[in-house]
């Protein structure tokens, strides 16, 4: 990693307050499952830092197929452990380590046009294994806001309050794995927020600053550095359950405080 790549790093991985709070209710390890894509990296240094500080002996733990040999090694070098683990195969799933916090952040969205059953297997099938193993876990998913359907500019984009309309079979999928995961937080009663990012704030997977941001209307009340692995981390603060498979949208790839100033918490 180059020394500007690293220092970017460096500051989007900085854990604030509300992450060490979070942090500091985690009875046991941290799992990031599917942490070889865009933002596994700095989330998981985010949190290897926080606990860190904390002086807690809690583990982050990455796993991936990791098919560039090069990525563990970037982990490593900051004390994070790996495993290489094919995610959607049962037996791996039953080796690797039980966890207290859970983040998913495995799927599949490119050569979805060439091997779409590819994609239904990873984003719909896969989901529902990882929902069994860890079912005593609290849980975060990463989602997406393909979920919805196309807005025009001038609507400000979808809210919540919008029925899902995924438009396209990637989209499908998406939504597949939501609906998998929220139908195994019901049977099981686990402990699971699910999170619909629209962008990575990372300077190598895409826009560094809200483009909203001139907009008041659109402004969120605060910038987290790496919102994205900011809100997901303070996820992991609730320790009980009142819907589970709750939902919330980061707009912009942002955290947005809900109106009566709470912040969304797991399960809460």
């Amino acid at each position: 990693m180059a020394p500007d790549e690293r220092k970017i790093l460096m500051e989007l991985s900085e854990p604030d307050e509300a992450v060490l709070a979070a942090l500091s209710k985690l009875d046991g390890d941290l799992l990031l499952l599917g942490a070889g894509g865009k933002i596994g990296l700095g989330l998981a240094l985010m949190a290897k830092r926080g606990l860190d500080q904390l002086g807690a002996s809690h583990r982050v733990i990455a796993v991936s197929r990791f098919s560039n040999a090069q990525l563990p090694k970037a982990f490593a070098a900051d004390g994070i452990g790996t495993v290489a683990a094919d995610l959607a195969d049962p037996e791996t799933l039953a080796r690797l380590p039980d966890a207290d916090g859970v983040i998913f952040l495995a799927g599949n969205k490119f050569g979805t046009t060439e091997a779409p059953s590819r994609t239904w297997m990873l984003n719909t099938f896969m989901p529902g294994l990882v929902a069994n193993r860890w079912k005593q876990s609290r849980l975060v998913v990463f989602s997406s806001g393909n979920v919805y359907g196309l807005t025009t500019p001038a609507s400000g984009g979808p809210t919540e309050a919008i029925e899902p309309e995924p438009v396209g079979e990637y989209a499908q999928t998406v939504l597949g794995r939501e609906r998998i995961f929220d139908h195994f937080s019901r049977a099981h009663g686990t402990k699971m927020t699910t999170i619909r990012l629209n962008y990575a704030n990372e300077p190598w997977a895409g826009p560094v600053v809200d483009p909203g941001a001139a907009d008041p209307r659109r402004r969120t009340d605060r910038f987290d550095h790496g919102p994205c692995q900011s809100g997901m981390a303070k996820r992991l603060q609730s320790r009980h359950v009142a819907v589970p498979g709750h939902r919330r949208q980061p707009s912009d790839g942002h955290q947005r405080r809900r109106s009566d100033g709470r912040r969304a918490r797991l399960g809460g």
